[in-house]
């Protein structure tokens, strides 16, 4: 070997180092875009929005959904967002198996998480209030189901056990009993079965108009 293919040993040592550091970086998990394929429960599967110059393909990956028991998000296929890697597996507390977490080394695509992410084409509503938002409305509710409040696209539905009222296009049904601690005011007619204010008379026999006094005689037998 000529003195012109030696490598100084500065460099070679440096080479050496960064390649070990570069085969290092490959097992760190990786956060990367995505696009949400299919839906199931609380888990999806999403393909990643990366330009590999097609050296390789990223494979679809299953993974949760970045949420609580106590507010579920409504992700839908073609919603977009990233996945963020946990250090180890999370199998056990998701419910896929019931082992516990191992703290050895993780694939760079294991233990991932999906995060939904915001998108500039969405629209800008009150900045100040809390938006929920989904094809079908929202529902909420107490853990017991006992309290319930439905907000679908065709009628409005807030419920306790047997007793609700519904609010739709055209009318506000109560099934149950109503209390009206207040005055109650209509433009409209009130009815009651068959009868109603606007046209409800009395026969009334023997009455003098005005400020006339009633007497009324009471019989023994």
């Amino acid at each position: 070997m000529s003195i012109n293919q030696k490598i100084p040993y500065a460099v070679s040592s440096t080479n050496y180092i960064q390649s070990k550091i570069d085969a290092s970086q490959e097992y760190f998990g990786q956060i990367l875009p995505c696009v949400v394929t299919e839906v199931n429960g609380s888990f999806v599967t999403v393909n990643f929005q990366v330009d590999t110059n097609e050296k390789f393909t990223f494979p679809p990956i299953t993974c949760p959904i970045a949420e609580s028991f106590y507010v579920r998000l409504p992700v839908q296929v073609r919603d977009t967002g990233i996945c963020i890697p946990a250090a180890t597996r999370l199998g056990g507390i998701t419910g896929l198996n019931n082992t516990l977490a191992p703290l050895g080394l993780q694939p760079n695509l294991g233990g991932l998480v999906f995060v939904p992410i915001g998108n500039k084409t969405w629209t800008t509503l009150d900045p100040n209030a809390v938006v929920i938002s989904a094809s079908n409305g929202a529902i909420i509710r107490t853990d017991d189901g006992k309290a319930v409040v439905t907000i679908a696209d065709d009628k409005i539905t807030v419920a306790y056990q047997s007793v609700n009222f519904v609010i739709d296009g055209s009318k506000v049904t109560i099934n149950g009993n109503l209390q009206v601690n207040g005055t109650i005011n209509a433009t409209g007619d009130i009815s009651s079965g068959s009868v109603t204010l606007k046209t409800h008379t009395h026969n009334v026999v023997n009455v003098q108009g005005g400020l006339a006094t009633i007497t009324t005689t009471v019989g023994a037998g």
